[in-house]
């Protein structure tokens, strides 16, 4: 096997006064894995699903792939022979979707059956060139965006491939609509602009259509959505310039509460929250935020402690697994995958 596990303590910080530095504790944690693709110079996980199958890119000295890495630590490379692959989501029988940029430069949303199957998707002439930023997959349902006017606005589409089915769909008044995520009903939450890409705005988009638009944080111009639970819990962020400035989690209901531990990044569907910050040295913390709203920040084994170094979490399952990346002191990349212990 090329990863490496075990039962041991993982260095973390806790947050106690927003804004400031975090000081060291440390928690125990069930099982850490480092991820590897054998031969890559570097690898990243996206997604993980709730049996445990991760998805994401790994690099060689030649070019870039992705990669599904199964529960039980079997590896497979996929992609096309030309051209540049970016999974970014991954369905609960283990279909891998994201993004796939041809030799040309032109962007499509790409799905990878079990079977091995690889399709993209095309709607039209004018479609899907560079800047799509991200697919999300749920219950055999994918969501995205794509260009339209020939380039100048977006608008969002969901596609369902099993059934040959697709439509294509805008917040209202909106010049570009760019979905971010879907759950297993159908609920499709993304941003969206008028006619300049700033500042952004929040939807979500029900199942029949209906949308429900925001601005999520108070005194912040910019929301930016990251996820979507199953109970249809929203998370994001909200700035008034780059970089973030709060993070933030909706309810169903409609109640708008502050992250500020970070930028939240995946949402499971018991409410736990991950992400990551920066802290002075321009390194990357991660931080686990509880159903409760209790933060941890973390560094896995081997994060570095440099700028641009340290821990990236990407996902979490419902089982409460989480896998991201690390950038090592000599700033290569490696996956991980890492299970608390229970409370």
């Amino acid at each position: 096997m090329n990863f490496w596990s075990c039962l041991a303590t993982i260095s973390v910080m806790t947050a106690t006064v927003a804004g400031a530095q975090p000081s060291p504790v440390r928690i125990n944690y069930a099982s850490f894995i480092s991820i590897n693709f054998p031969g890559s110079t570097f690898t990243a996980s996206a997604a993980i699903n709730d049996a445990g199958d991760i998805t994401g890119s790994y690099s060689t000295s030649e070019a870039g792939y992705g990669f599904l890495r199964t529960a039980d630590g079997k590896f497979v490379s996929f992609g096309p022979p030309q051209g540049g692959i970016t999974p970014t989501a991954i369905d609960s029988d283990g279909t891998v979707a994201g993004l796939y940029t041809n030799p040309q430069y032109a962007t499509y949303a790409f799905v990878r059956s079990p079977d091995g199957t690889f399709s993209t998707h095309v709607i039209s002439s004018d479609c899907c060139v560079h800047g799509i930023q991200a697919v999300g997959i749920s219950a055999g349902m994918l969501t995205s965006a794509f260009f339209t006017n020939f380039g100048q606005n977006t608008s969002g589409f969901l596609w369902i491939p099993k059934q040959g089915e697709h439509t294509v769909f805008n917040a209202t008044e909106a010049s570009n609509t760019i979905p971010v995520a879907i759950n297993a009903s159908g609920v499709i939450a993304g941003d969206y602009t008028f006619q300049n890409y700033y500042p952004g705005y929040a939807f979500i988009r029900m199942s029949d259509g209906t949308f429900t638009e925001f601005g999520a944080c108070s005194g912040y111009e910019d929301t930016t959505v990251t996820a979507i639970n199953g109970p249809g819990t929203v998370v994001g962020g909200c700035s008034s310039q780059y970089p973030y400035a709060s993070g933030f989690v909706r309810l169903p209901a409609g109640v708008i509460t502050n992250v500020t531990a970070g930028w939240p990044v995946a949402i499971n569907n018991a409410g736990v929250i991950v992400g990551y910050t920066t802290i002075s040295s321009e390194a990357y913390l991660g931080f686990i935020q509880s159903a409760e709203g209790a933060v941890t920040y973390f560094n896995v084994p081997g994060g570095g402690t440099g700028a641009g170094e340290g821990t990236r979490p990407t996902g979490i399952n419902n089982d409460g697994t989480i896998t991201g990346y690390y950038i090592d002191s000599s700033f290569n990349g490696h996956g991980f995958l890492l299970s608390l212990v229970k409370p």
